[in-house]
């Protein structure tokens, strides 16, 4: 940051791998998009970084491997529904935990997965089964897991999930396509801030807005909502990997061309565009 302070370059941008303002005023723009920074935000009037909405998406995502495919789950109906979630356990406060035993309880039979390093903690694990019970959730509906240890043993894990659950308010960026790209439905609850709307934004993309819930009881009426249609979930396990392929996530070269669009613009000087 103290380099960038000293303005090294013409045109200074911040992407990707910060979730807040840098609140310096030497970088000129931030990429991001509509749904990630709507018009009006709060960033628009206190961060210094003008805000570059690209069109058509401001991620992408490639697997560093080739991942295994999504297995055909039978979802019959009667079958019990296994929600997931394997985000950093930092991100899964207790008013998020707690929602997460609401839908337990609106899905009959339902069983919850979570996966992370920190979970190998023998003490961390009774804690939170223990929450869970106290939600009137039985500790044998709440299955915890270590990290694995190679990124195809991760793809793999998510074989044995139906619906992903995305925590708030800070979302999953990288851990949300995975889940996609195995074939599974993320849910998702729209905040209020970048890092609260990272899921929406990519939900936007594919074309499953219908999935981002406005407030806690619309995030358990989704849920459970989708854990019923199982029809819907055997299409998506089908599916969600074409859909995301085809989409701007899966299409690195089409958001690069937006990105050069505003480069040229910036350096030359002329109207950039994608600003509002």
């Amino acid at each position: 940051l103290t380099v960038i302070a000293r303005r090294p370059a013409k045109v200074i941008v911040s992407f990707l791998g910060y979730v807040n303002s840098t609140g310096i005023s030497e970088i000129d723009y931030r990429f991001t998009d509509l749904v990630a920074h709507p018009y009006g935000d709060i960033d628009e009037t206190t961060a210094p970084e003008r805000l570059v909405r690209l069109p058509n998406s401001f991620h992408t995502y490639v697997t560093a491997i080739a991942a295994p495919q999504p297995n055909a789950s039978d979802f019959k109906p009667g079958r019990s529904i296994i929600f997931g979630c394997f985000h950093n356990w930092l991100k899964i406060n207790p008013v998020v935990r707690a929602l997460w035993a609401d839908i337990l309880k609106e899905v009959p039979g339902s069983r919850l997965v979570l996966k992370d390093k920190y979970l190998q903690s023998s003490r961390l694990v009774d804690s939170i089964r223990e929450e869970f019970v106290r939600s009137g959730i039985s500790a044998d509906r709440v299955e915890f897991r270590p990290r694995n240890k190679s990124l195809f043993e991760h793809y793999q894990e998510y074989n044995s999930v139906d619906i992903a659950l995305d925590a708030f308010p800070y979302n999953g960026a990288t851990t949300t396509c995975d889940a996609f790209w195995m074939g599974v439905p993320v849910v998702a609850l729209l905040g209020d801030r970048y890092n609260g709307r990272i899921t929406a934004s990519i939900l936007t993309r594919i074309g499953l807005t219908d999935l981002i819930a406005t407030d806690r009881e619309d995030y358990v009426r989704i849920a459970a909502g989708l854990a019923a249609n199982t029809a819907r979930l055997q299409y998506l396990r089908q599916n969600l990997r074409s859909m995301f392929e085809k989409s701007p996530l899966g299409n690195p070269e089409l958001v690069v061309r937006d990105i050069e669009k505003f480069y040229t613009a910036a350096v030359r000087g002329s109207q950039v565009p994608f600003i509002s």
